[in-house]
Order: structure tokens, then C-alpha cells, then sequence
């Protein structure tokens, strides 16, 4: 189970990762110290991820954190038609007002226990949706994105300055085609 210790210690692996980044960024500054894009600069296209979990606007959230969880994710994207929807980053579970609720436990509770049943009126309607909650209801809407031509140097950057660690990618005709996260540039590397 997803605990909230867990997800603490994700976070500050997270953390922790965006501040290597940060270091990572003046050494690479020192291999590649010409911005000229050419052919010794690695582009986004060399070091991605193809193969890539999504999920719908349809999923439950249950299914999504599922999907993270056992595959030791950060985030998935969010695909309708085959186009990019949107993303959900594991982030995206906690309250907006409290970073100690963890919506895929609080709904699983609210599930197990049956306490739900009991609650009438405008609690009852809320707490309907939140049990029927779907990936449209908490993913990031549009997303950032990148393309495959860009630069390491310049995905580097875009880290750097969004905190987030992964963006997905997509083609000329928006849609996906891989992702790229903090760990596939540090892979690059044979540091």
C-alpha cells in the first residue's frame, strides 16, 4: 500500500533528484560548452523512453496510482484518441489544501469501510464523486511538452526551471511518442 511515508520519501527522492540536476547542469555545461546543436550534442530523441504506460480520461484514479505504483513511475500520460489529453504526476493525488491526503487511500478507505453509505445530502454527492473520480478529474491540463529534435542542454534547462520531472513528447501532430524524465538524462551518462 501506498503509505504517506512513502510518498514522502518519493518526494524527497524527487527533491533530492532536482538538486543533482541542478549540479549535473554545470558539468554538462563543461562536455558541451558550445550551444551549437549539432551533431555531438545529444538531442531528447537519443536518451527517451518509447514504450509508454498511459492512461485514458476514463481511468479511475485507483487504477492510475495502481499503475504508478507498481511500476515505480513519477507520472503518466493521459491520452483520448490517440492524442495527448494531459498528465497526472504523483503529485496530482495529494489535496490541494493538505499534502497529508493521499486521494487513492482516503477513496480505498472510503470503499473497505462503507462509511460512505451513511453520509447524506450535499457530504453524499461529494463524496460520490470523489469514488467516482476519473484521470480527467486531476490531470494537468494542457501539459508541457517536448520534441524529440530538442536538445539534452536545453531539456536540462526546462528541468531545471519547471521542477517537474518528466515531460512527455509528442510528434508533429501532438501525438505521443515517448517520454523523458530526470533519470534518462542522468542514464545518458556514463558519470
Amino acid at each position: 500500500m501506498y503509505t504517506k511515508n512513502t510518498a514522502r520519501e518519493e518526494r524527497a527522492s524527487v527533491v533530492f533528484l532536482l538538486f543533482t540536476l541542478r549540479a549535473f547542469f554545470g558539468v554538462f555545461q563543461k562536455i558541451f560548452p558550445q550551444n551549437s546543436g549539432g551533431m555531438d550534442e545529444p538531442i531528447v530523441k537519443d536518451i527517451m523512453t518509447s514504450e509508454v504506460l498511459s492512461v485514458t480520461p476514463d481511468t479511475p484514479l485507483q487504477e492510475v496510482a495502481r499503475i504508478l505504483t507498481e511500476n515505480r513511475i513519477h507520472g503518466v500520460p493521459v491520452v483520448s484518441e490517440g492524442v495527448l489529453a494531459g498528465v497526472i504526476a504523483e503529485t496530482d493525488f495529494f489535496t490541494k489544501d493538505s499534502s497529508k491526503i493521499y486521494l487513492p487511500s482516503y477513496i480505498q478507505f472510503l470503499k473497505k469501510t462503507g462509511i460512505s453509505k451513511g453520509i447524506r445530502g450535499t457530504n453524499r454527492k461529494a463524496v460520490d464523486r470523489l469514488l467516482e473520480a476519473r484521470a480527467r478529474d486531476i490531470m494537468s491540463a494542457p501539459c508541457k511538452t517536448v520534441r524529440e529534435s530538442l536538445s539534452v542542454r536545453a531539456l536540462i534547462r526546462l528541468f531545471k526551471e519547471s521542477e517537474l520531472t518528466f515531460f512527455p513528447i509528442t510528434n508533429d501532430s501532438g501525438s505521443l511518442s515517448g517520454v523523458v524524465t530526470v533519470v534518462d538524462v542522468f542514464r545518458s551518462f556514463d558519470v
